[in-house]
């Protein structure tokens, strides 16, 4: 029952609330949380919702709390690489680094949104993230195999992706507002590389 609890009694005007989880990175000898801007604005500026920053570096206790707040969730892409071994793999590139903090925060964070029905948008990671909790695995290197496109960013190659809305998520308080990825259901995606 997404935001039962909120103060805000004029619910037909509120902006939908869609929560983003960050990821770890260390700088100069210190963690931090980050998020950068280019998932930030489009979610304001083109969508119209209120993000909300959460922080996988605190476990899980306030899992629910912050999904009572929401009307959506919204896993983004990173430079870190999913845990393989939470998928049941070795891990094929020991130099690319990982996030177990948001692995350990967003794979549940899946699994109860989708029990609550909230929408949920993955990008890159995102996805990925959404496949490992719904008991999926990953071509560690799928740029590799055969038949798959090299989709890695480069200072000289950047893609950009447009997507149809899910139509699960018509009668959402997000719909409109939002794109969302579930199970089964998924958007029409088309990407293209820009050199």
């Amino acid at each position: 029952m997404p935001n039962s609890n909120i103060g805000n009694k004029n619910q037909k005007s509120r902006k939908p609330v869609v929560l983003m989880t960050m990821g770890t990175q260390e700088r100069k000898g210190h963690d931090y949380q980050v998020m950068t801007h280019k998932y930030i604005v489009p979610l304001v500026e083109h969508a119209g919702c209120v993000p909300v920053l959460v922080p996988t570096c605190c476990g899980v206790e306030d899992l629910e709390q912050y999904l009572d707040m929401a009307d959506g969730v919204y896993l983004t892409g990173a430079g870190s690489n999913i845990y393989p071994a939470l998928y049941g793999q070795e891990n094929e590139t020991p130099g690319k680094g990982q996030d177990r903090n948001r692995d350990l925060f967003d794979l549940p964070l899946v699994q109860l949104a989708i029990a609550r029905g909230l929408p949920i948008f993955g990008i890159c990671r995102g996805m990925q993230e959404i496949n490992v909790a719904l008991g999926g695995d990953i071509y560690q290197k799928v740029y590799a195999e055969p038949g798959f496109n090299d989709h890695r960013e480069t200072l000289t190659i950047r893609w950009t992706c447009s997507t149809a809305p899910c139509t699960a998520c018509a009668s959402s308080r997000a719909a409109g507002s939002m794109n969302c990825w579930r199970p089964m259901k998924s958007a029409s995606t088309r990407c293209t590389a820009k050199a």
